[in-house]
């Protein structure tokens, strides 16, 4: 079935009506490979317009995390800091990761899991973005050492990371840090090194990404959507040139007061 995008029709709301009716009707564990923080799951399906039953689809399926609508399994950041030249310099992870085949290394935003305790939290105070940001928080502190966060931008809605094989969502963020990264508190399963970028090269080393041709390293998709939004999208070049203002202004009133001291 071919369809053309037309602007200003609810498309993607329209679009739905199209597709059967699918029902839940069967959901098992399956006996082995649930971990602390995934699990396997069964589930059957029936087509209600049809009758017909469905093959049993296998799925992989997070833990840490009660299902919420208003809250992704996961968060991942492009964070940033304003160095004394005023240049904004942007932080990428450089992760050894066991399911490569090889097993290899991605190349990725900082991440981490919502936790059953940040689930808890939204559902008391009923503030996903705090909820959220406290979770960015975390993870950039533990993966590129005690930095705060300055502001934050979502980078994109709450996204399906591979829909074929499991359930699990994330959402990306600029982000501006404070700070400068140091010492990590990594989980002992843990390998992540982390880059800086000046915000001038951003475009060339998204560049070296695509045309990356290694059997070891590997660059997500998230990473390239957040470097191409980063470059390419007014509201988030005005987040940054923002940054940078603000970081002009302290300088400017450091020296004030510098000279006033004199």
């Amino acid at each position: 079935m071919r369809k053309r995008y037309i602007p200003g029709t609810n498309f993607i709301l329209n679009n739905e009506k199209y597709y059967p009716n699918i029902e839940l009707v069967a959901e098992n564990k399956c006996s082995s490979g649930s971990t602390k923080f995934v699990e396997m799951i069964e589930r059957k399906f029936i087509n209600k317009d049809t009758g017909e039953e469905l093959p049993p689809y296998v799925q992989v399926t997070r833990t840490t995390k009660p299902e919420h609508d208003g809250l992704p399994d996961a968060v991942s950041a492009l964070p940033y800091y304003i160095d004394e030249n005023c240049e904004p310099i942007f932080i990428v992870g450089f992760q050894y990761r066991f399911a490569l085949r090889n097993p290899g290394v991605e190349c990725s935003l900082l991440a981490g899991l919502i936790d059953k305790a940040d689930t808890e939290e939204y559902l008391k105070s009923g503030n996903p973005e705090k909820t959220i940001l406290k979770a960015v928080s975390r993870e950039l502190s533990e993966e590129c050492g005690e930095v705060k966060v300055k502001k934050a931008i979502a980078l994109n809605t709450i996204m399906n990371k591979s829909a074929g094989l499991t359930s699990e969502t994330e959402q990306p963020f600029l982000v501006e840090i404070e700070g400068i990264p140091g010492a990590q508190n990594l989980e002992k399963s843990e390998f992540i090194s982390c880059v800086e970028i000046k915000g001038r090269d951003l475009e060339a080393f998204c560049e070296e990404l695509e045309s990356l041709n290694s059997s070891k390293t590997k660059p997500s998709i998230i990473i390239f959507n957040a470097i191409d939004r980063v470059l390419g999208k007014e509201k988030y070049k005005k987040f940054i040139k923002e940054s940078i203002k603000a970081k002009k202004l302290s300088i400017n009133n450091d020296l004030d007061n510098s000279e006033t001291l004199q």
